[in-house]
């Protein structure tokens, strides 16, 4: 794992992360806002039209329970790629999260991240785990192949698996990416993308937007929803 500059970031505002404007971020602990930017990107994609298509729809069915399934886990927000090179899409998702504090002697200190580390490697020698220096401190990252989610139907796909954790010791617990791409066979191109998006963490400015900032919310305000039901029920 390349280490992140270790630039000082002043802590105020919200943390978060700060994405390009090619990935479409859905806020997941706001039920309406949810459901509104699923629908905004699957319109984005297949268009919009008062008769969607049946791939539409199931493309809907499949977003509205892989993101319903984040928020009920706990999540901030999933974000999704959009990226393009050369015409041929680059998929990926991360989903955020805030974990509790953890307690005992070592709390606060980057022994918990280390504890973290080992107990990581010791449930799955198949893992590779690594530690680095990031500019909120500390960076546990932890690297497996596996199955994709069965609710997007990509149960028998392999699944590059990037999972971070690090604590800006603010006292609110740790700071938990977990990212995902099936572009397995270019495994190290999507970990130093994957880094890059870690090193843009940080506190955003007062009166700012929330660092987890990119298209989804805002586009799916203009959205009336689809009449299709059993979604998100």
């Amino acid at each position: 794992m390349t280490a992140p500059d270790t630039s000082q970031v002043r802590r105020t505002g919200e943390l978060g992360l700060l994405l390009p404007s090619d990935w479409w971020v859905v806020h997941l602990q706001d039920e309406r806002a949810r459901r509104r930017s699923v629908q905004a990107l699957v319109q984005r994609q297949f268009g919009r039209t008062d008769s969607p298509t049946p791939l539409a729809l199931d493309a809907r069915r499949e977003l509205d329970a892989v993101t319903l399934a984040a928020a009920r886990s706990g999540g901030g927000i999933m974000a999704f790629s959009l990226l393009r090179v050369a015409d041929v899409p680059l998929p990926a998702s991360v989903t955020t999260f805030r974990l509790p504090a953890p307690t005992g002697p070592a709390a606060g200190s980057g022994d918990t991240l280390i504890a973290l580390a080992e107990l990581i490697r010791s449930e799955d020698v198949s893992t590779e785990v690594e530690l680095a220096e990031g500019p909120l401190g500390q960076v546990v990252r932890a690297v497996s192949v596996g199955r994709g989610p069965e609710a997007l139907g990509a149960e028998t796909i392999d699944q590059l698996s990037v999972r971070y954790w690090l604590d800006p010791d603010d006292g609110l617990g740790r700071y938990h990416l977990a990212f995902s791409t099936p572009l397995v066979r270019f495994r190290d191109a999507m970990l130093d993308l994957f880094d890059v998006l870690v090193a843009s963490v940080g506190y955003s400015e007062p009166g700012a937007e929330d660092g987890d900032s990119a298209p989804g919310d805002d586009e799916a305000s203009n959205h009336d929803e689809w009449p299709t039901p059993g979604v998100g029920t």
